[in-house]
């Protein structure tokens, strides 16, 4: 079959700096790309007929890999069916290389097949856009500019802070060409000194830290042990108090993991609770009641860790600091810094038993609650195993798993990038394919039925398991106060899905168990997780209502 010289020099280039899994949607303008990733052996391909489904698949491919995956689709619509999941990336930091054919430029707005404006179609959601025309084998020059812009895309996607690229290739005849057998490629390398800090400059923060009270904010960020060793060392600083939100990944002891339940236990207005100084890393924050605190904090500055995107980000309204490396480089200096230092004070203490009366009243509220989500939650969380990957829809699942503590298992992961509920089963199927062990999707049933394409994967791993909290429809929508007391609240914005899922298990190969209460529940969830040879479904059915008023009642 047939190739073209600028894919064969692409494809060489994504291998040459490690990329190894393409997710390609068939099409018959990108055949000669697909062609050339099939060629290289250390390039894995994995077909997904849905490209907005594909997309973010491969976003949960290098969610687990930390390496750029590949997109590959063909010319016309199938390109914008990737911004969903280009924007989570973008946001998240998350690297992914799209490769588009195309149509030749003289023929786009041309009123022909496929003639839409791709190159920089995706420009708001992508690192960088590039755009490759067609060429013969014998054009050098090129032949050159080809290999640089392979080489600048992979580069740009994962340095400083990672995300999505865009490389766009025109194509007249995909299949006119005879087969280059092009050689070997050039690999730019990246050696920039991302692991040093200046000393003069660690010593200069932490003695300003030393004198205040300070609160680090961990939001959405990958497991590592070199951040949860120094937090380790920061929690038993007495003037430093440690916030870490269920997607933080921070499993050490001494760190306040349940933000909400915590903030409900205080009197936010008493001063004794308010940072002179925030220190934040990972990601957008889920916990609206932690944003409103901390931008209430008046007179405190903010410190943010990380590469900046193109955008400063001052979430909490007092940004005075960005400091550009990652967490794993920071904090491991500035948390044997600032001990060195031995500040004084009660801070730590203070937000210490605030969360001890937070889990008392939390206990409490759980066993006063009925049959409810909430209830349902309580259940599940605790008994998942230790080895498993969690992976959150938005809404429902991400914040009533907030409200637990969820040290146990191995990492959680959300779409909280732009906190859209498209796509999250595709992203759990992703990272499930690069996780040696079991990953558990739990998801309301809304934003089961959203991606439920997704279930037509042909590489769903038997380790994966889905648990759908049935609580017919939106629950968010009955409980804020915008829509809550809408007499059309069910018609138009709580929405229950139209969805069987015991003939939707059955009709794509997954093994399939219900439960409508605590003890069918706990007898489920004993089965639910055994091995399996096939994906399984768990649908636990709480009562809508019963479910928000319970929530309702647990943030009063």
């Amino acid at each position: 079959m047939n190739s073209k010289t600028s894919c064969e020099i692409l494809a060489k280039v994504l291998a040459g700096h490690g990329v190894s899994d393409a997710v390609v949607s068939p099409g018959s303008r990108n055949t000669p790309l697909i062609l050339a990733l099939d060629d290289e052996p250390g390039i894995k391909l994995h077909t997904v007929i849905d490209e907005r489904s594909a997309a973010f698949i491969a976003l949960g491919m290098s969610q687990i890999s930390r390496r750029p995956t590949v997109l590959c689709c063909t010319s016309g619509t199938a390109l914008l069916n990737y911004a969903p999941a280009a924007a989570e990336a973008y946001y998240q930091g998350i690297p992914l290389i799209i490769l588009s054919a195309d149509r030749p430029e003289e023929w786009i707005d041309q009123d022909d097949s496929q003639t839409l404006r791709q190159f920089e179609a995706l420009r708001n959601y992508v690192k960088a856009s590039y755009d490759i025309p067609e060429f013969d084998f014998g054009n050098t020059a090129m032949q050159w500019y080809t290999n640089r812009i392979a080489n600048d895309a992979c580069l740009t996607a994962v340095t400083g802070h990672p995300g999505p690229v865009h490389v766009n290739l025109q194509f007249d005849n995909p299949l006119s060409e005879p087969r280059t057998n092009i050689g070997p490629q050039r690999i730019v390398a990246d050696t920039g000194c991302h692991t040093v800090f200046p000393p003069s400059l660690m010593k200069e923060l932490a003695e300003y830290a030393a004198t205040r009270k300070v609160l680090i904010v961990a939001g959405g960020n990958p497991p590592g042990y070199r951040v949860n060793r120094a937090f380790a060392i920061l929690s038993h600083i007495p003037n430093v108090a440690i916030w870490c939100e269920t997607t933080a990944n921070i499993h050490t002891p001494g760190t306040i993991n349940c933000i909400d339940r915590t903030l409900l236990a205080i009197d936010t207005d008493n001063e004794k609770y308010t940072p002179e100084l925030i220190i934040s890393l990972g990601g957008a924050l889920v916990s609206r009641m932690a944003k409103q605190f901390l931008r209430k904090a008046s007179g405190a500055e903010h410190w943010s860790i990380g590469w900046r995107r193109d955008r400063l980000a001052d979430p909490f309204m007092s940004l005075t600091r960005c400091i550009e490396c990652t967490p794993d480089v920071f904090l491991p200096h500035f948390a044997n810094a600032l001990r060195r230092m031995q500040p004084s004070g009660t801070y730590a203490d203070t937000w210490q038993e605030a969360d001890i009366r937070g889990l008392g009243r939390h206990n409490d509220k759980l066993r006063e609650a009925p049959w409810s989500a909430l209830k349902a939650f309580s259940i599940i969380l605790p008994r998942i195993p230790q080895r498993f990957n969690l992976q959150l829809s938005n809404g429902t699942a991400v914040r009533y798993a907030q409200l637990f503590n969820c040290r146990g298992i191995h990492a959680c992961y959300c779409n909280r990038g732009v906190s859209g509920i498209d796509g999250s089963t595709s992203t759990a199927i992703g990272a499930a394919s690069q996780y040696g062990h079991g990953t558990l999707l739990i998801s309301g049933d809304m934003s089961f039925a959203y991606d439920i394409g997704a279930l037509g994967t042909q590489f769903i791993s038997p380790d994966m398991r889905f648990i759908v909290i049935n609580n017919a429809g939106g629950e968010i929508f009955r409980f804020i106060g915008s829509t809550a007391s809408l007499a059309s609240r069910e018609e138009y914005f709580s929405v229950r899905p139209v969805m069987n899922l015991g003939l939707l298990a059955e009709a794509y190969g997954m093994e399939y168990l219900h439960a409508d209460s605590s003890k069918t529940l706990t007898e489920r969830l004993a089965l639910f997780f055994k091995p399996s040879l096939r994906p399984k479904v768990l649908e636990v059915a709480v009562p809508p209502d019963i479910s928000a008023r319970t929530l309702s009642d647990y943030f009063k």
